[in-house]
């Protein structure tokens, strides 16, 4: 791990693996500091061949890990949060994480994540560990990184985080699951599917970096940036065509394809397809993130949770990733 000096002078930690975007508006911590896969420099001259072919990651500070957990008889558990016109609340339901969905977590569907022999017990422990090493990161390092694209290649063995990718759906919160270590570049970093309290933490950062995301408005600001039905936008099709979105459409666009549902280097949190995330609710359902393409912004803005079960497939459902240094 190397410590690069932003252009506003912050420090971010650099994984061994990955290279510091050298990209007008790529290369600060405040506008969304992004790190590429592989050793080659990222500028202005190559960025877009880069960004549908190397996976990338966005960096977001912690500046007090406690808001985002806390320990219960000497066992770390998420801190969850509800957004709103006030701000933000620690949840008041039965959510939490790290969590087992009883109703659904047996061995047949845990055969689709491609571990031999998971159980439920197993599961809990994997989840546990993985949250526990992913507060001693965040601790050591003051922050961690997000997937900047939705997660890409979900039908593939190996996933990716790159512009343009259209095949960002159509799996089981399992299988999803079991395919996000493989966005690793090495050892020196871990990867997996987003908790709950990181997305919790991504969407704060939002909030207070990007005055369009003013904590006043943060439920009703997406429809000015995210891919829902009442937006209209300009993006890049399947037959790399700029096009046009208008509003009152539904249309799931590649991911990154638009930089209008771009936030501080992100990209599609708002709309597109929801993001399923670690977070279970109660012992029946996973937690899915954000809107999708067919939801009125109003009623699904990035924020959003909502409670499903695992096992579906949905045109309308994929995930995002995270990557913490180890």
């Amino acid at each position: 791990m190397t410590k690069i000096t932003d252009s506003d002078g912050k420090e971010v930690p650099v994984p061994k693996g990955y290279v510091g975007s050298q990209v007008t508006g790529e290369n600060k911590v405040a506008d969304g500091f992004v790190i590429y896969e592989g050793s080659k420099n990222v500028n202005d001259s190559n960025s877009w061949d880069e960004q549908i072919s190397r996976n990338q990651w966005v960096w977001i500070p912690v500046e007090n890990p406690n808001r985002i957990y806390e320990e219960i008889n000497g066992v770390k558990k998420s801190k969850l949060y509800n957004l709103g016109i006030a701000g933000r609340s620690l949840c008041e339901n039965d959510n939490l994480e790290p969590g087992i969905v009883s109703d659904y977590d047996n061995v047949s569907n845990l055969s689709n994540i491609g571990i031999t022999e998971m159980t439920p017990d197993k599961l809990y422990q994997e989840l546990q560990l993985e949250f526990d090493e992913t507060i001693k990161s965040i601790e050591k390092y003051g922050g961690f990184y997000v997937g900047r694209y939705e997660t890409g290649n979900l039908s593939k063995d190996e996933p990716v985080i790159q512009r343009m990718n259209e095949d960002i759906c159509y799996q089981t919160w399992y299988t999803m699951y079991g395919k996000m270590r493989y966005l690793a570049a090495n050892e020196n970093v871990k990867t997996n599917m987003i908790w709950g309290c990181l997305y919790d933490e991504m969407i704060q950062w939002l909030i207070e970096m990007e005055c369009r995301w003013a904590a006043t408005t943060v439920e009703y600001a997406c429809s000015g940036w995210g891919n829902y039905p009442n937006s209209n936008f300009n993006y890049i099709n399947s037959s790399w065509q700029t096009v046009n979105k208008p509003s009152g459409s539904a249309i799931r666009i590649p991911t990154g394809s638009a930089d209008f549902t771009k936030s501080l280097n992100i990209y599609d949190i708002a709309g597109n397809v929801n993001e399923w995330t670690l977070e279970a609710q109660g012992k029946k359902l996973r937690v899915l993130r954000s809107g999708n393409y067919y939801q009125d912004s109003y009623f699904a803005p990035a924020g959003m949770r909502a409670g499903n079960n695992p096992n579906v497939v949905s045109e309308q459902s994929g995930t995002r990733a995270y990557l913490y240094i180890k």
